[in-house]
């Protein structure tokens, strides 16, 4: 027989769960749109791919460049387990040059050195950078909004049921 507090706790999770991630998805749309609000559109060029490789709780950082050829240090028992890509861009902004790093990291995207793209920066802070693609400044938000208000829609539906279940403990 579940205790009166077990039985909280379930709901508290069942419910808070779904909240939560819906709550983060909202967060990220409103952050999302206070970016787009203050950031500027400009063309950037990959200057250089920063690579990191995760592997026997060993990480390694390498920056690769214009060659695109990458010198791996290697000993022959680190396995390298994942690996993910960043470019490092160069873009001119009121007249000046900066160089930053994208806000998101790919595991399967190595991002070509000269490739021109378009991205959204933040005049009053140049580091911060974002590609200004669909996924890129919407996924996240998206996926989370979609996956917190579903599970919720079904915890509700199924909160009659879950009810029961819990008054059988």
């Amino acid at each position: 027989m579940a205790t009166p507090a077990q039985k909280r706790l379930i709901w508290a999770a069942f419910f808070g769960a779904p909240v939560l991630c819906l709550l983060i998805g909202l967060a990220m749309f409103v952050g999302t749109i206070q970016f787009l609000g203050r950031s500027e559109r400009v063309q950037a060029e990959v200057v250089e791919v920063e690579v990191q490789r995760l592997g026997q709780g060993k990480r390694v950082t390498e920056l690769q460049s214009g060659s695109n050829n990458i010198s791996v240090a290697n000993t022959q028992d680190e396995l390298v387990f994942e690996e993910t890509f960043r470019a490092i861009l160069q873009f001119d902004l009121d007249g000046q040059t900066h160089q930053a790093p994208t806000h998101i990291q790919s595991k399967t995207y190595n991002y070509d050195i000269g490739r021109v793209m378009r991205v959204r920066v933040d005049p009053a802070d140049p580091s911060e950078v974002r590609i200004a693609g669909l996924w890129s400044l919407w996924g996240f938000p998206v996926l989370l909004t979609l996956i917190g208000g579903g599970l919720l829609a079904v915890v509700v539906a199924g909160r009659k049921q879950l009810a029961e279940k819990l008054e059988k403990m």
